[in-house]
């Protein structure tokens, strides 16, 4: 198909914009783009670090601990393309674009760091694109450097959250192929009496509504299909109350996997 090609050739081209005309730039627009195509393993961000809580029939539940992430909104209608109708960070456009010019050196200190997967697309009462902050680009006081003044990119801490997490497979994180996942995430859930949260710590609606959805992808849209990692999640109420069970977050009971 044509559309992961093209989606290579603009991922090549906004790396060259970030790292300029120079060698670097083209350097690293061919490493990106042949990493990405053979589907390898770059490694997970810092802030996406997670401990699995408990594997169930159709999910896993992780304890995230949070860290910093670089984040902008995608504008509305700039998301999907090409009939593929895709979700992830490629089709977030003018938002990746901000990120990895961030990324680039577009901010107070002229840092460089490199994207680090996951992409995370949180769709809520809006669409944020996040990366975590490479390692080595947080400073000792805990802080990213200040982004560009109207650059749209916001540096912001992640905190402590437990997730739904459903891996599914069939290439491109389509919104077919997410909203198929979310519907037997929250199946699932309602079998096992999980409840979805709200962001602000309140249960969700039934079947989830009015929950933030999460959409984790580990490999850009052009790398090949039976080596992509897509996953989606919501945040939940853990463990569930008909355990008769306190929730602590802040001490998780993590199992070795």
């Amino acid at each position: 198909p044509g559309a992961p090609l093209r989606e290579a050739a603009r991922a090549a081209r906004r790396a060259v914009d970030a790292g300029g005309l120079g060698p670097r730039g083209l350097a690293g627009a061919v490493r990106g783009v042949v990493r990405g195509v053979a589907g390898e393993d770059l490694g997970v961000s810092p802030a996406f670090g997670y401990d699995v809580l408990e594997i169930c029939e159709g999910y896993e539940v992780r304890y995230y601990p949070g860290g910093v992430c670089v984040e902008a909104t995608v504008p509305k209608g700039s998301r999907g393309g090409d009939g593929w109708e895709l979700v992830g960070a490629v089709s977030a456009g003018p938002a990746l674009d901000s990120v990895l010019r961030y990324l680039s050196g577009a901010n107070a200190a002229g840092s460089r760091g490199d994207v680090v997967p996951p992409a995370v697309l949180r769709l809520g009462e809006e669409e944020i694109l996040a990366f975590g902050a490479p390692e080595g680009f947080v400073g000792e006081d805990g802080n990213a450097p200040v982004p560009d003044v109207g650059s749209g990119v916001k540096v912001e801490a992640l905190g402590a959250v437990v997730l739904a997490v459903r891996e599914f497979s069939g290439g491109w994180a389509t919104e077919k192929g997410c909203a198929n996942a979310w519907g037997g995430l929250m199946d699932a859930l309602e079998r096992d009496g999980v409840e979805a949260e709200m962001a602000d710590g309140t249960v969700g609606g039934a079947g989830g509504e009015g929950v933030e959805r999460w959409v984790l992808q580990y490999n850009p849209p052009y790398a090949l299909p039976w080596m992509r990692k897509n996953e989606v999640a919501v945040r939940v109420r853990w463990p569930p109350a008909e355990r008769g069970k306190e929730r602590d977050d802040d001490a998780p009971v993590i199992i070795d996997v």
